[in-house]
């Protein structure tokens, strides 16, 4: 077998054929069993475990992704990285290829189960997660009827409770409020969690409510009297989901440049990524917390 066939043909069909098993011996034996597989090829070389990478992304987007660093590519065609996507279940979603181009540089495609493929145009890295997100949206999208599917039952949530949005937001919704709902516990579901949500943005718009301390004391005493969220959170949980609602709405993000409504958005990496900026706002400005330590 030579390379190409082991990333178009054989791994594709291991994915899509039995996921759940290719994930879990990529948990068990990560960058040594891709190592003991590239150096079992025809056209193949001398590789070191370091040649490979394997591991799961912090992907908060309603699905998993599995990204797997190869070695440089020596000729056009041949993969230097590819992705898994596949849902909780292990439902095998989507195979992604980056791959060498005749011209230079990368393209990125995505395969079905039948091997066709799907150009997505040049990949250079530096927009990795505007791609994903595209990818897995048409994905989810195609796979159920819109009405169904989590990207079309979070466009109609939005737009029942009125919360703006551009259709490239939508994923990103999706994963920021399953961070807050992991930040509060899972004591909320996603309709009460984008309920809060709708009505906690309206105080960061208020420019009766002047500083950053009263802004975050406001929401954090909604959330004791709206009907989606009273009585079901603790003190540590309001305290996230406000300062969630805080940093979506006010934060400069880098971490993409993608349109947003809300520019702070994208920082919705992980529970933790949150965590750690809630922390970072507390050792700069302790007295915009100080309501809530009792």
């Amino acid at each position: 077998m030579e390379r190409y066939e082991l990333e178009h043909v054989e791994l594709l069909n291991r994915f899509y054929g039995d996921c759940k098993g290719m994930v879990r011996r990529l948990e068990e034996s990560g960058a040594g069993w891709f190592r003991d597989l590239y150096s079992s090829l025809e056209d193949g070389g001398e590789y070191a475990e370091s040649d490979f990478d394997a591991g799961l992304l912090e992907y908060e987007g309603g699905v998993n992704i599995c990204r797997i660093f190869l070695p440089k590519p020596e000729r056009p065609a041949l993969c230097a990285v590819i992705y898994l996507i596949y849902s909780r279940e292990y439902e095998p979603l989507n195979y992604l290829t980056v791959e060498a181009s005749p011209e230079g540089g990368y393209m990125l495609l995505s395969w079905d189960a039948g091997g066709a493929y799907r150009p997505r145009g040049e990949y250079d890295g530096t927009k990795e997660r505007a791609l994903i997100d595209e990818v897995v949206r048409e994905t989810l999208d195609a796979k159920e009827p819109e009405s169904n599917s989590r990207y079309g039952e979070m466009r109609e949530l939005l737009t029942g409770l009125e919360i703006p949005f551009y259709d490239n937001d939508v994923v990103d919704y999706i994963r920021m409020f399953d961070v807050i709902g992991e930040l509060c516990q899972n004591a909320v579901d996603t309709p009460a969690v984008a309920a809060g949500f709708a009505a906690l943005k309206d105080v960061m718009e208020d420019d009766s409510v002047e500083t950053s301390r009263a802004r975050m004391m406001k929401m954090f005493d909604m959330l004791e009297e709206l009907p989606e969220t009273k009585g079901r959170l603790d003190r540590k949980s309001k305290l996230f989901f406000a300062f969630s609602v805080y940093a979506a709405c006010s934060l400069i993000s880098e971490n993409d440049d993608k349109k947003h409504y809300y520019m702070g958005i994208p920082e919705f990496e992980s529970a933790d990524y949150i965590k750690y900026k809630m922390e970072e706002y507390w050792s700069l400005d302790p007295y915009m917390f100080s309501f809530a330590v009792r």
